[in-house]
């Protein structure tokens, strides 16, 4: 499931290895994107001019992949203020996991997830991937067309447009732990 919300934070779920993880991720701030606005603008613009944004998910799964493709044509990937270091390190510091733990849904940012093995390489790769473009999107494109770049990826994924925060997700989540995994849809917010 897929979910944005007017603050254009972006929740959805993926299988992986041991089960159903959720996924929050927030938006790039304006000094970021300020920073990072050409790079983000050629990704965009390749994904729309390929014409990957039509062809349902090839967008959402190729995002990361683009980026680190354009940012390394310019040589501008490497580096501690580098596009690898400073754009993409943030999406993933902007972006939490909840997993089935002992104690019902923990929440993880992504990278200690991955660093954990708390989420598999596809399901990892797929996450990257999703935020990436959803960043890209929402860096680039009007609050009001966001509905409609996203509505392919809503309708095939289930989604909706919501508004959550992190922790208010988590409390929609349903009932699950490690050893008893709940099959319950996540209610709407």
């Amino acid at each position: 499931m897929i979910r944005i919300d007017k603050k254009l934070n972006l929740t959805f779920s993926v299988d992986s290895g041991d089960g159903q993880i959720f996924v929050h991720a927030a938006p790039l701030s304006a000094d970021v994107f300020r920073r990072y606005y050409r790079i983000i603008a050629k990704a965009y613009s390749q994904i729309w001019g390929e014409g990957l944004r039509y062809v349902w998910t090839a967008g959402w799964r190729t995002a990361a992949l683009t980026i680190e493709d354009i940012a390394k044509q310019d040589n501008v990937w490497d580096g501690p203020d580098g596009v690898e270091n400073g754009l993409i390190n943030e999406m993933i510091r902007l972006t939490n996991v909840f997993v089935a733990g002992d104690n019902g849904w923990e929440m993880l940012p992504l990278d200690t997830a991955l660093k954990q093995g708390r989420i598999d390489e596809e399901a990892g790769d797929l996450t990257r991937n999703a935020i990436v473009f959803f960043i890209l999107a929402s860096s680039i494109e009007a609050k009001k067309t966001l509905e409609q770049t996203f509505r392919p990826l809503l309708k095939v994924w289930d989604g909706q447009l919501t508004s959550s925060r992190a922790m208010e997700f988590q409390s929609s989540l349903p009932i699950s732990t490690a050893t008893d995994s709940s099959s319950a849809k996540t209610p709407a917010a």
